[in-house]
């Protein structure tokens, strides 16, 4: 009888060891984007990217812009999704260029970072809006 209490307390005390064995640690999937490249227009509508995998909260950062472009470049991260606009700056450098609705200096870099530092990026092409002649 006592074999089998000694027998039946090992039993025990080695379920317990397996019960309270650490959980794997979550697989997180790779930081991505829905576009890694984005046409935008100048004062024109905002273009919005979903954002999967990675370790939320997301933050974008937009890279330092030409001086000479005559528009500014926003990022926003909320939730899942990223919206980039292009914004007409008041006072353009005197050094910039019209285009005429061609492609305006290089592209802007948007970085969208997750919360473990994982980094993708998104190249902006920013576009001035297509004027249009009046009849």
């Amino acid at each position: 009888m006592k074999k089998l209490s000694v027998l039946m307390s090992a039993l025990v005390m080695a379920l317990a060891f397996v019960a309270c064995e650490k959980d794997e640690d979550p697989v997180v999937q790779d930081l991505k984007v829905s576009k890694d490249a984005i046409e935008v227009v100048i004062d024109g509508e905002a273009v919005v990217i979903d954002i999967t995998g990675g370790v939320a909260p997301y933050e974008a950062t937009v890279a330092e812009i030409a001086e000479e472009a005559t528009y500014n470049v926003t990022a926003k991260a909320e939730g899942d999704k990223v919206t980039i606009t292009a914004v007409a700056k008041e006072e353009p450098a005197p050094e910039a260029r019209e285009t005429g609705g061609e492609e305006t200096v290089e592209p802007v870099v948007v970085t969208v970072t997750d919360k473990a530092g994982n980094k993708v990026t998104v190249k902006v092409t920013v576009k001035e809006a297509e004027v249009t002649p009046e009849a």
